[in-house]
């Protein structure tokens, strides 16, 4: 229990290569995507159910019985869930995707976990090659990240702790068009016409893109919105930008 607790924090995480999993659904798309289960926590009638148990088993997966004490030590959520789980985890860098990738989602010092977690979500709802997280982001592995992103953060590659310098010549080297996101200045999105490979930039909840990075993407496009709120939650403007991103591309 103590190594298992230690996984809560950052640093252990890293240091261990491996991070917790709360509850069946995260579980099952863990699972179901080819990840790697080391461990399960789970209550008496979690197990006795066993829905999920041939497939941990192929996997050697060690399980354990505990109760409800012990796997509220293990969660950052007050109701814990009935299972909890330790996958081991995947390195992804920059050369893993695909050198014919055509949609990037590329938060740039977004720290919210649920914003993460939902742009993650939103990436993979629409199909994209790959999230880049740069520095500064909130960690993917973080467990308000995971729940945000509703298991998507097992299905689409995520590469962390990208410095603004790194992304910047490995889209030079690939050819990836950045585009900005900027809350106003830019092209009208509904307009825009997105080239045949590009990475959207993602600004921070407060700050928004940092000048210089807007400044020296190809693109800058703007989400309008007629009503009386300053802007949109970074999220929601990702799922509507990455929308229609994907749909003029396919048309």
């Amino acid at each position: 229990m103590k190594a298992l607790t230690a996984l809560g924090v950052k640093k252990f995480r890293r240091r261990e290569g491996a991070f917790l999993v709360e509850g069946e659904t995260l579980l099952r798309e863990a699972i179901g995507a080819g990840w790697r289960v080391l461990e399960v926590v789970a209550d008496e009638e979690w197990i006795e159910k066993g829905e999920m148990l041939s497939a941990l088993r192929e996997q050697d997966a060690r399980i354990y019985e505990a109760d409800s004490s012990a796997l509220r030590k293990l969660s950052d959520t007050f109701n814990p869930q009935p299972v909890i789980s330790v996958v081991l985890h995947r390195e992804t860098q920059l050369s893993d995707v695909p050198p014919n990738a055509r949609g990037l989602a590329v938060p740039v010092g977004v720290q919210d976990p649920g914003n993460v977690g939902a742009i993650i979500r939103c990436a993979d709802a629409f199909g994209l090659a790959a999230v880049i997280l740069t520095d500064g982001c909130a960690e993917w592995q973080n467990p308000k990240v995971l729940r945000a992103s509703m298991g998507s953060c097992f299905h689409v590659p995520i590469i962390s702790d990208v410095s603004l310098d790194a992304l910047a010549a490995w889209l030079a080297e690939r050819k990836v068009a950045a585009i900005a996101a900027v809350a106003r200045g830019g092209e009208d999105i509904t307009k825009f016409v997105p080239p045949p490979a590009w990475a959207l930039l993602l600004g921070n909840e407060a700050a928004g893109l940092p000048e210089d990075v807007a400044n020296k993407s190809q693109y800058r496009v703007t989400l309008l919105t007629p009503g009386r709120a300053e802007s949109l939650n970074v999220a929601v403007s990702a799922g509507v930008i990455l929308h229609i991103l994907t749909h003029a591309a396919a048309g």
